[in-house]
């Protein structure tokens, strides 16, 4: 998917580079993509559980759609991860 032709890594001059938003989602969509496949659960599944549509799941997964933390939470208990390993790959599933 991409930032369309953006540099996904900006920072100031001295700065330690900041990941653009467009980065974290994907890199978070990936990682929900993989905590869903575990579980063994279809997309259609989640969204059963989560009470969404399943092209919220499909655009969370691919990362072209932000999610809020209640839905955040709501996922990864479905997914039976930790909320901070889906937002940054920590304490790992």
């Amino acid at each position: 998917m991409g930032c369309q032709g953006m540099s996904c890594l900006v920072h100031e001059e001295g700065e330690p580079p900041v990941l653009e938003e467009c980065q974290v989602l994907e890199a978070m969509g990936i990682r929900l993509r993989e905590a869903r496949h575990r579980s063994g659960l279809s997309q259609e599944a989640v969204a059963h559980l989560a009470h969404c549509a399943t092209r919220s799941v499909t655009r969370w997964e691919t990362g072209r759609c932000d999610l809020g933390i209640v839905m955040l939470s709501r996922l990864a208990s479905i997914c039976d991860v930790p909320v901070s390993w889906l937002v940054s790959g920590g304490a790992e599933a």
